[in-house]
């Protein structure tokens, strides 16, 4: 499995060969779930550094995922309550630490919701 992610790593991320390390540090794997009573629009997480990944429905077949380069943020669309889990894989330069993981933010047509943090 892991050398399937390596694989895939080197393949789409842009990352920085370097005597054999890649340059990223963090990888990020956010699950986005809607607890509320209707319907979220526009939902976008925000990285507080830049990131390369993907994003992924949990309940949908779809093509695979597109591959997302440099950004800060990872649009989601609509955010169905209920099960409709939204999954981000992003990997960063950065180290995922506590401090980076405390400025993330996530947002949507009415305002901005709320993250919980778990290791």
């Amino acid at each position: 499995m892991l050398s399937r992610v390596a694989n895939f790593a080197n393949e789409k991320a842009p990352a920085i060969l370097h005597t054999s390390d890649f340059a990223f540090k963090g990888y990020w794997r956010v699950a986005v779930r809607n607890k509320g009573a209707k319907s979220a629009s526009s939902v976008v997480l925000h990285l507080p550094v830049p990131a390369s990944g993907n994003v992924v429905r949990s309940h949908v077949d779809q093509a695979p995922p597109a591959w997302l380069e440099n950004v800060r943020a990872f649009a989601l669309g609509n955010v169905q309550f209920g099960d409709d889990d939204v999954i981000v894989q992003a990997w960063t330069i950065a180290p995922a630490t506590a401090d980076v993981a405390q400025k993330l933010t996530l947002t949507h047509d009415v305002g901005s919701g709320r993250l919980r943090i778990s290791h």
